[in-house]
């Protein structure tokens, strides 16, 4: 990441010719993403809700508070406008907490000596993969346009890989301000596709009957 970090904003943003900048850089790097885990896992110990998946929310709302503010940028009323950016973000705070926190409690009727008596509870969230299809989604949705970035940056003797190259960059771009057509498709695609992939993996209704089962 700190040797592409160059590549991505076009310029000589980090020093990659001094080994110890290049260290200190990584080091920052890890330390931080060490903090943000250690203050999830804080928010998870809590009982609010999944902190990793909050604190990435987090991020998403404030680029689109970011955004949000500066359509109303221009606006006479500088409190009006403070309050309703307040109002917004607080709103869908909440709310993407009450969706992952959301579960469905299915009774549990266990059969013992011929008599039935409800014993427990299974519940089943509404969400049970939290923010990490956005996340596997991004990476993927972002693979070509890097990829074609460092070869715009690299050069090829290939017209043919250059052009493509050249498309991929105008088109795909998710991390402009107003990403194309084809990135928001694509991305929209893979957000579906891993969040039922990866609700298979973490949530096997047939591995779940089978331990129900077993106990009667």
């Amino acid at each position: 990441m700190v040797y592409f970090i160059n590549y991505l904003f076009g310029g000589n943003v980090i020093d990659t010719a001094n080994i110890g900048i290049v260290l200190l850089t990584t080091f920052c790097l890890s330390v931080g993403a060490m903090i943000i885990l250690w203050l999830g896992d804080l928010i998870t110990e809590k009982g609010i809700t999944n902190g990793v998946s909050v604190l990435i929310f987090a991020s998403i709302v404030a680029g689109m508070s970011s955004q949000v503010y500066s359509s109303l940028a221009g606006a006479s009323n500088a409190v009006g406008v403070f309050i309703f950016m307040m109002s917004f973000v607080l709103l869908l705070i909440v709310l993407s907490i009450f969706i992952l926190k959301s579960i469905k409690e299915i009774p549990i009727i266990y059969s013992r000596q011929g008599k039935v008596q409800e014993s427990s509870i299974l519940p089943i969230p509404m969400n049970p993969v939290g923010m990490i299809p956005i996340i596997f989604a991004l990476a993927f949705a972002s693979f070509p346009y890097l990829l074609a970035q460092l070869i715009t940056k690299l050069g090829t003797q290939s017209n043919i890989i250059s052009t493509i190259a050249g498309r991929i960059e105008i088109n795909f771009n998710i991390y402009s301000q107003q990403p194309g057509r084809w990135a928001m498709t694509i991305y929209f695609i893979l957000i579906v596709v891993f969040t039922f992939f990866y609700a298979m993996i973490v949530f096997n209704p047939e591995r779940m009957a089978d331990n129900i089962q077993k106990r009667g």
